[in-house]
């Protein structure tokens, strides 16, 4: 046997201590790893944790360090990278896991060396999109501790495949990424550790290769490490011991990769090292901080800067990279799962703070710089813009902000065609109040005004609509409308009734199916801490089912367009939770539901108003399917994934052995869904929320987690996880999540052959509107202008600049469990030049072909030149596909 030692730390960067208390214990670490290396030559290699940030936290301390760490990590003796940060996998979107290796790689870059495995060693499970992400990366192996059920591959080295198909080479570490911790310069001690070892893995090892993993959490070098595997060696007892890395481990590996079974969807498993599957609804105000973060660089940001660009060749990488960072940095696994101390949690909202205000000041420059670019109507009066990042056409429902300085005013677009709205609200301004000057500052009032319209919009690029003052709105438009009436409200598509005990029941007027019982809250114990929900031993579930909430139509946002009904629950529940029940003493927690309903759309929207009085315990929404579900599925990173309960594992969990029970709670990104047998269902919708259960015993419930409350980081002898407690035994009052919480959810009533995930991403994407109290008709652009459309159901995960610079990025995907035969994409072929497929390393790759109209099959030659129509054959289910492309000289300006 090969035993593979190799030398390493696990780097919390954040967790029961900050970052800065940390910091302090990590120079003396660095100083001691770089002490190591430089005074023995035989010390071939140590691994840092397989993230770089580790090296900015260190430099931003001992800056004088630089050029010895570089030619240590350039000889190959420190290694670094992929990642940034060690991240968790679930909760992220998956533009953010690719941003974390391009800026992991991105350090490693000037010292020559980056490690090319997706090392993962604490995440808490793993999602099955994380393997298209590294062979994106041309990396093909991945290292993990946590989420494999064993009795799916016999073992530890197997194939592990994907959701869209692709696979690496993935190695379980079953007694986790510290079997070799407790080695010493003693050699009678480490043959017998090394011996444990031997026996506990031999029976599941493919090959005559052992991984040995020498260090733990926040662990030192190991100095003694180099002699030992001497000292072993000088024993001849048929093994080779050697200081390796996990580099040398995987080469050995490959060799017998064709002989290794095949695994596939997520690893989320808790029988061997805990998961902590519902560890997704701690702490959901960051959650949501997180989700809206995301989107704004993602889906406003970074698009509208390349736009510009586009034009101008002035793109603000540095600062986009500042505020990735910031961003990347909270999805450290322990950060974003929310099991740190409320000290941490608060340092995370302040990076989530300082990455906005970054964000906020760069759209605010770019839109005016826009503005300055676009040629306007004068004739058609005061402009104001929609700007779009999805790739297909909107039709929908948008409020704007307008200024004016007369009291009334036609809406009119590009073409001068007179458009419906209604008013919301009115407030007077002054934008003196907002100029800092040193002399006069007369007076200059306008009147601010939300209006409400129906807007047509056309992929990605922006669309002007005009105000024209002193000009009444026509009386004879015919209005689109939404119909009220006591406790229910309809468009052409939906209709939603509020029934007495507070459920809803909705009408499909599309596909003629009435849904009932849908929308209540369940409310449980909660003794679990900040890694695991657990119910205590002797729970009381309290619903809203007989509470005869309120119902009441809110009459300031009721329009021809849009309508709006407040449904107001209060129950009363126990006031606190310890491991064996619910308290006796009681507090009221009001609960107020705004549900709304545009006339444009059959979504359904919810807004959730908590105001939570008790502690420990958890909330969730319910919808009830009322009958047994056929499908049930999920968003994930990159695309839709089908789930099945397995009944039979979850059995097994609670027989005991598994260090926490499984059971079918999962994650989810954008939606969660149910069919049932005649192929109709609805789809939720979240904006933040990462958590749904799915409950089946007559029927199928689909329950979104909207509050989790837990007092403390860590508690012992759980119900569903049972023996030692995870992380520090600590109290985290923000856990309790005390005081007023607000949620935003959607319900969308589907048949099996209906598109949801355009619902989902305008949901979760929605225009951005632009406008300013003082414009000037100077630009040459036209005034509505779409850049790159796509009608076949591709999702935007980027519009950016590339990392080098030299060109633009547009990421998209296939978020459907099915291939699509071929996509068309329409670039606008007087800005762009001709795109070709790369990788997420953003360079070039085959096996796309790419053609435009007019080019020959087969050689590639363009005979026509590009004009615009790009398409994109076979597009795997679920799959990513990178497009580079350059701006024609002609268009700057």
């Amino acid at each position: 046997m090969k035993f593979h030692l190799v030398a390493h730390t696990h780097w919390d960067r954040e967790w029961h201590k900050t970052r800065q208390e940390y910091r302090v214990m990590l120079i003396d670490f660095m100083d001691d790893l770089i002490g190591a290396l430089k005074n023995d030559a035989s010390y071939t290699s140590f691994m840092l944790d397989g993230q770089t940030i580790m090296i900015d936290d260190y430099l931003e301390i001992k800056p004088e360090q630089k050029g010895e760490l570089a030619r240590l990590v350039r000889e190959g003796r420190i290694i670094a990278g992929p990642w940034y940060v060690q991240p968790d996998v679930n909760i992220p979107c998956g533009e953010s896991l690719i941003r974390n290796l391009l800026i992991g790689r991105k350090m490693c870059k000037p010292y020559g060396k980056c490690m090319q495995v997706g090392y993962l060693p604490d995440s808490f499970g793993l999602s099955s999109t994380i393997v298209q992400v590294l062979k994106g990366f041309g990396i093909d192996s991945i290292v993990f501790y946590r989420g494999l059920y064993e009795k799916d591959t016999p073992y530890n080295e197997f194939v592990w495949r994907g959701i869209d198909g692709s696979s690496v080479l993935a190695i379980w570490m079953p007694i986790g990424y510290g079997n070799g911790m407790f080695l010493t310069s003693d050699l009678e001690k480490s043959m017998e550790i090394l011996a444990d070892n031997l026996n506990s893995m031999s029976s599941r090892t493919s090959g005559n290769n052992l991984l040995i993993m020498c260090g733990s959490d926040q662990c030192f070098t190991k100095k003694f490490l180099p002699g030992l595997c001497n000292e072993l060696n000088k024993l001849q007892d048929g093994n080779l011991y050697k200081l390796s890395s996990l580099e040398e481990y995987i080469a050995d590996v490959k060799a017998k990769k064709n002989q290794l079974t095949e695994v596939a969807g997520d690893l989320r498993y808790g029988k061997r090292s805990r998961t902590h599957i519902s560890i997704g609804a701690t702490r959901l105000d960051i959650k949501r901080r997180n989700f809206d973060i995301e989107r704004k660089y993602t889906r406003i940001l970074e698009p509208l800067c390349a736009l510009v660009a586009l034009h101008t060749g002035k793109y603000p990488a540095a600062m986009l990279d500042y505020g990735w960072k910031l961003i990347t940095m909270n999805h450290a696994h322990d950060s974003i799962c929310c099991v740190c101390t409320d000290a941490v949690h608060r340092e995370m909202l302040m990076r989530m703070e300082h990455a906005g205000q970054v964000a906020d000041t760069l759209i605010k420059d770019k839109a005016s710089e826009l503005f300055g670019m676009i040629k306007f109507n004068k004739n058609l009066g005061k402009p104001f813009i929609i700007f779009n990042s999805s790739l297909g056409n909107r039709s929908q429902v948008i409020n704007a902000d307008v200024f004016v300085k007369q009291g009334e005013f036609a809406l009119l677009d590009s073409s001068g065609r007179e458009i419906p709205y209604n008013i919301l609200s009115t407030e007077k301004i002054n934008l003196k109040d907002y100029r800092v000057v040193f002399g006069e500052n007369p007076d200059d009032l306008y009147d601010k005004v939300t209006i409400q319209f129906p807007a047509n919009i056309r992929g990605y690029g922006y669309t002007t609509y005009y105000v024209r003052e002193g000009v009444a709105p026509g009386k004879d438009i015919n209005i689109p409308g939404v119909k009220c009436s006591g406790n229910s409200m309809e468009n052409d598509f939906v209709k939603v009734t509020v029934t007495e005990n507070g459920t809803l029941e909705i009408e499909d007027k599309v596909n003629m199916k009435k849904y009932k019982g849908l929308h209540y809250f369940r409310d449980n114990g909660n003794a679990g801490d900040e890694y695991d929900y657990s119910p205590p031993y002797n729970d009381a579930e309290i619903t809203t089912l007989g509470s005869r909430p309120t119902v009441k139509i809110k009459e300031k946002e009721i329009t021809s367009m849009h309508a709006t009904m407040e449904v107001d629950y209060v129950i009363d529940i126990p006031a606190d939770c310890d491991n064996q029940a619910r308290s006796k003493e009681f507090a009221k927690l009001p609960i107020t539901t705004e549900i709304s309903l545009d006339s444009e759309s059959k979504l359904v929207r919810f807004k959730t108003k908590i105001r939570n009085n008790a502690r420990n315990h958890r909330l969730q929404a319910v919808f009830d399917l009322r009958e047994l579900c056929a499908r049930q599925f999920a968003d994930t990173q990159f695309g839709t994934m089908y789930r099945q309960d397995r009944p039979g594992v979850d059995r097994e969990s609670e027989q005991g052995g598994w260090h926490e029970r499984h059971y079918p709670i999962y994650s989810q990104q954008r939606y969660c869904g149910v069919l049932g047998p005649s192929g109709h269902g609805f789809v939720m919708f979240n904006k933040g929320l990462p958590q749904y259960e799915v409950l089946q015993d007559s029927t199928t419930r689909l329950c979104l987690t909207v509050l989790n409350s837990v007092s403390n980081m860590g508690n012992e002898n759980l119900k569903y996880r049972p023996g030692r407690r995870s992380g520090a035994k600590c109290s985290t009052p923000d856990s309790m999540m005390l005081g007023d919480f607000e949620v935003e959810y959607a319900f969308l009533p589907v048949s099996e052959t209906e598109d949801y995930n355009t619902y989902a991403d305008f949901y979760a994407n929605p225009v951005v509107v632009f406008s300013f109290p003082e414009v000037e008709y100077k630009g040459v652009l036209p005034d509505s202008r779409c850049y790159i459309s796509c009608e076949d159901g591709l999702i935007v995960s980027a519009i950016k600049q590339r990392e080098d610079g030299n060109g633009f990025i547009l990421r998209v995907y296939n978020p459907y469990p099915f291939d699509i035969l071929y996509a068309r994409m329409e670039f606008n072929g007087a800005v762009f030049k001709k795109p070709y497929a790369v990788d997420l390393k953003e360079e070039p790759v085959g096996g796309l072909v790419i053609r435009t109209a007019g080019e020959k099959t087969g050689n590639g030659i363009n005979c026509s030149g590009f004009d615009g129509t790009v398409m994109l054959p076979l597009i795997r289910h679920n799959s990513i596909i990178t497009l580079s492309t350059e701006s024609l000289e002609s268009n700057r300006i």
